[in-house]
């Protein structure tokens, strides 16, 4: 029983094994290590800025609180007038 379920070769299933298969095989290993590649690339990449974003909010923290202070109220502020905006009009 074993021998007729291992008899299917691969001219039965319409594969011609004459190089193409391991060829793309290949190829897409290739791609597979290129991919790899140019994501790790892309993540040092996202690293060097995440630091450099770091650096620089930690600048400006230590030279301008008050400026820093006073945009978060004006955001704050805003914010607080567009929701109640937006309450009114969907209550109305």
């Amino acid at each position: 029983m074993t021998e007729a379920l291992n008899t299917n070769t691969n001219e039965e299933f319409g594969i011609a094994n004459n190089g193409n298969l391991q060829r793309a095989g290949e190829s897409l290993g290739t791609a597979a290590g290129t991919a790899v590649a140019r994501s790790r690339e892309f993540v040092i990449l996202l690293r060097d800025r995440a630091n450099r974003l770091r650096q620089r909010a930690l600048l400006v923290k230590e030279e301008k609180p008050l400026q820093i202070l006073a945009v978060v109220a004006g955001l704050s502020a805003i914010a607080g007038f567009a929701t109640r905006f937006w309450r009114t009009s969907r209550n109305a």
